[in-house]
């Protein structure tokens, strides 16, 4: 004998609405205690240019939201889906200076965790290659100051002999700068791998040699 599908009485627990009920007091629950995952913190692989002319890095200058902190980083960005580090840093600099570059080695590795700079940012995960290159056209200038489609933006060459006392980020770079002789400070090797996490001070260094011959 074929099995009959059992009705639910149409009672008060059981009534026509139960599910539509039950879904919204699911969703209601939900919302009031949200599942967190542990990997909630945000993963970002990001690619950087070192580009030195005429005895001056090229640099952006920006500031911490939530310290107001002033530092000094360099031109690139983030690494989209599908595309090579490579790829992503000659397309960050067309899109932030309108320049073509040419990109050599792979100079250094930095990751490091801490408290997004902006005032809604939580903690970030940052992955950072920093790869030498080279300007393949020429920079455009507006009232003496370098020209960026980016309106937030302040590039600008900064002196060499002005690093050692200008915040630069991350520190792993001024490192690389002293051992490649650009930077008047102690010589210390450049890791391949720096990491640094400022939301438990802790700071490690995988291998104290050299990248670069």
């Amino acid at each position: 004998m074929p099995c009959r599908k059992r009705r639910l009485p149409q009672t008060a627990g059981h009534s026509g609405n139960f599910r539509k009920r039950l879904n919204v007091g699911y969703l209601k629950s939900r919302a009031a205690h949200p599942i967190v995952s542990k990997h909630s913190t945000h993963h970002e692989l990001i690619a950087r240019a070192i580009i030195i002319h005429n005895g001056a890095l090229l640099v952006n200058q920006s500031s911490n939201a939530k310290s107001g902190q002033q530092y000094f980083a360099l031109p690139g960005g983030h690494v989209d889906a599908g595309e090579s580090c490579v790829q992503a840093l000659e397309r960050e600099l067309r899109e932030e200076l309108e320049v073509e570059i040419e990109s050599g080695d792979l100079c250094f590795v930095a990751e490091s965790i801490y408290e997004g700079r902006k005032r809604n940012d939580g903690t970030r995960h940052e992955l950072v290659l920093f790869f030498r290159a080279t300007l393949r056209s020429e920079l455009t200038y507006k009232k003496g100051r370098l020209a960026s489609p980016e309106p937030k933006k302040k590039f600008l060459w900064l002196p060499l002999s002005q690093l050692a006392q200008s915040p630069l980020f991350p520190p792993a770079l001024k490192l690389w700068l002293a051992e490649n002789d650009l930077l008047d400070v102690a010589p210390n090797a450049t890791p391949p791998y720096s990491f640094h996490d400022s939301t438990q001070n802790s700071t490690h260094d995988s291998i104290q040699s050299s990248t670069t011959e």
